[in-house]
């Protein structure tokens, strides 16, 4: 089973539970799968759980719209291909978190262990094509009734209509700043003159002469090239560099000029970006200003408070590990 679906959810079922529902012991008790984590092991996460929870209240989220949303602790269930799920495992007094994986147990093994199925649960990237848990279900019937050999054309064809459905109003406030905004790239065609700067990272650029009459109102537009996947998240570092000379001077001529920042997904490299301008252009209560009113001293604490804002504003931003270490080199270099 992977540490995803053993160790890492389950902990941060706790973490949030001991949280929000601190007065509730039994929620607030650690939950891991005994067939897969000995009863040492599970005392050596335990003893770490305050220590997480002390690290995310440092983060100082407002977690009021949390707890209203969120009004029952979360319970971890494992489901295996030698488990039952059955209604009496899920306590109503809890909302559910269904851990699945498709591993299973040796043939004839006696000791615990199981056969890691490849792309069986936390390795997506790898082996989903793009493919989200919400386009997923919305096609379920579709993707079942194919044959498994023609997948892999019939994916990449539903995460770009995906894309496009999204349309272009899908554009996301950072709180707490007042005009640092996320989209996809479909956003930057119908973006208004509000914004005085658009940067958007593509996988391919292409160069296209400006209009005729082009108002100097509209917009500037900053393309930075950054392919999908990894290398692109490793190009961010380098491309960084291109975005302050815009930012520093967006936030010197006007306190109303709203900056958007883009990505095909609006989930990644968009996020990079955008935290690397909340590190250096914030200030605690989210006015952007230039780099030497704000000058922030930054560390891996700091920037991972900023992360936080994003994070709470955009549930579903998913920034790769080699986004964020790219954002931390620039920082830090």
């Amino acid at each position: 089973m992977p540490d995803a679906l053993s160790k890492t959810v389950p902990i941060w079922a706790c973490v949030w539970n001991r949280l929000l529902f601190s007065d509730d012991r039994a929620a607030c008790k650690l939950s891991t799968p005994s067939e897969v984590i000995g009863e040492s092991e599970h005392a050596q996460i335990e003893l770490r759980i305050d220590g997480f929870v002390r690290d995310l209240q440092a983060l100082n989220l407002d977690l009021e719209p949390l707890k209203k949303s969120l009004k029952k602790p979360l319970q971890p269930i494992w489901a295996t291909q030698s488990s039952e799920l059955r209604d009496e495992d899920i306590s109503p007094a809890c909302y559910p978190l269904v851990l699945c994986t498709a591993s299973g147990r040796d043939a004839g093994q006696d000791v615990i262990g199981y056969n890691y199925v490849q792309g069986a649960a936390d390795d997506a990237e790898a082996w989903a094509l793009g493919l989200s848990p919400v386009l997923f279900w919305k096609c379920k019937s579709l993707l079942l009734q194919s044959p498994e050999e023609g997948l892999a054309e019939m994916i990449p064809t539903i995460v770009a209509e995906g894309a496009r459905a999204e349309g272009v109003s899908r554009l996301v406030l950072i709180k707490p700043t007042s005009r640092l905004f996320i989209g996809t790239n479909n956003c930057c065609a119908n973006a208004s003159d509000e914004f005085g700067a658009i940067i958007s990272c593509e996988s391919q650029i292409t160069e296209n002469e400006e209009p005729d009459g082009m108002s100097e109102a509209m917009p500037k537009r900053l393309r930075l090239h950054c392919q999908a996947g990894k290398l692109g998240s490793r190009a961010l570092r380098h491309s960084l560099h291109e975005v302050l000379p815009l930012v520093d001077e967006v936030v010197s001529k006007s306190e109303e000029s709203k900056i958007l920042v883009t990505c095909p997904t609006g989930k990644d490299h968009s996020i990079g970006v955008a935290l690397a301008i909340t590190c250096l252009y914030a200030t605690e209560d989210g006015n952007l200003l230039p780099r030497s009113v704000t000058q922030t001293t930054l560390n891996k604490d700091f920037i991972k408070k900023r992360l936080s804002w994003t994070v709470a504003s955009i549930p579903e931003a998913n920034p790769s590990r080699a986004t964020l270490q790219s954002v931390n080199a620039f920082l830090l270099g």
